[in-house]
């Protein structure tokens, strides 16, 4: 048995915005992952913004990679120059700008 009553015909006032309630229809606030003191509405309550919860939680973001290659092959292969019609670049040079 409780020392409390049952409460079902309770009013109660929002502490928020001041409105009467059923004292069972108010929700404990939570700020930070903590119930406060606070009974609002149903109206007025919010749930616990996710952002509050950062740095509670270890997060690993590796940026460098275990022995890393070169990619020089693929570099030489990516700057080559390809010229119209086939041939060197000097022929074309040659060709283009007559001197």
């Amino acid at each position: 048995m409780s020392d409390f009553a049952a409460g079902k015909y309770a009013i109660a006032i929002c502490d928020r915005c001041g409105q009467q309630y059923k004292l069972k229809e108010l929700q404990k606030l939570t700020v930070n992952g903590q119930q406060v003191n606070t009974k609002v509405c149903p109206s007025c309550w919010e749930p616990d913004h996710p952002q509050n919860e950062l740095g509670r939680y270890p997060v690993r973001d590796p940026q460098a990679l275990r022995d890393p290659r070169s990619d020089a092959p693929e570099r030489e292969a990516s700057r080559e120059i390809n010229v119209p019609g086939g041939g060197t670049v000097e022929d074309y040079i040659q060709d283009s700008f007559p001197v």
